[in-house]
């Protein structure tokens, strides 16, 4: 009779008169295997690049463009061994990583396999098992410049035909530096007008005001400011027509990196 061969735990055979039958089940060890892959929640910079690492001999991969995800692997280990798997900075200028808070997972589509836990950080450290089948993930989430502003009144109740009268909008950077310009919008309310161009207190660069009118025009202040207070001092002239029961006023703010500008303040 002529004997089968093949994969499995089983099989069927029919012995005839005369045979002599030898089976032998050979069993080997699943060699485990380990993919790799980051994902971009969203990027500082438009440059911003992250590249990942299999150690110990295995694939590494980049990001590039505005791809949010790549993958390194799979790539078959040895049980037993201690592989690294690491995150850098790619791009240039080189990403920031400082920026980004980076969290990683790992799930094992072996059922009853070896786990690892999640956690923070650009390294996570495996000893996969024979027939693991590891997936592990860089997840990369920017840090956003935040900003926030606040208005007053100098002095606090502005007075008809007085002079030296101002308000100030004081804007706060967070997570800095801003990655774009911030732009500044404010009306003034009935019967206030400007007496001079705005300025702004602190290492920034105001530009694109206007010195005359109802409006501030389109005030900008430079990219790349540093976490801080920085103070806009607009000068006024009072004319009799302003409301003596106060009115409402306010500025919008717009860039700066910050994706949920904008941020408004309000000033009676």
């Amino acid at each position: 009779t002529v004997m089968p061969s093949g994969t499995g735990t089983s099989f069927n055979l029919a012995p005839q008169a005369g045979d002599n039958i030898s089976c032998s089940f050979s069993n080997t060890a699943i060699a485990p295997k380990l993919t790799l892959n980051t994902v971009v929640a969203g990027r500082i910079l438009s440059t911003d690049q992250f590249s990942i690492a299999i150690n110990n001999g295995g694939p590494s991969a980049t990001t590039s463009g505005t791809q949010t995800t790549a993958s390194a692997g799979p790539v078959t280990a040895t049980a037993g061994t201690s592989y690294l798997l690491t995150e850098s900075a790619a791009g240039t200028p080189a990403t920031n990583l400082a920026r980004y808070t980076t969290s990683y997972s790992c799930s094992n589509a072996t059922a009853g396999g070896t786990t690892v836990p999640a956690g923070t950080g650009t390294s996570i450290s495996v000893v996969p098992q024979a027939g693991d089948d590891f997936s592990c993930t860089f997840t990369n989430t920017p840090i956003y410049p935040k900003l926030s502003v606040s208005k007053a009144a100098s002095p606090t109740s502005l007075v008809v035909g007085a002079s030296g009268q101002s308000y100030r909008i004081t804007i706060v950077v967070a997570n800095g530096p801003t990655t774009a310009p911030i732009s500044i919008a404010d009306s003034l309310p009935a019967g206030l007008t400007l007496s001079g161009a705005p300025t702004v207190s602190g290492a920034a660069t105001l530009s694109g005001c206007s010195s005359s009118g109802s409006s501030i025009g389109a005030c900008q202040l430079a990219s790349g400011l540093a976490d801080g207070s920085y103070v806009l001092s607009i000068p006024v002239s009072v004319a009799s027509s302003a409301t003596t029961a106060g009115a409402a006023n306010t500025a919008n703010l717009g860039g700066g990196g910050d994706p949920s500008c904008t941020a408004a303040a309000t000033n009676e």
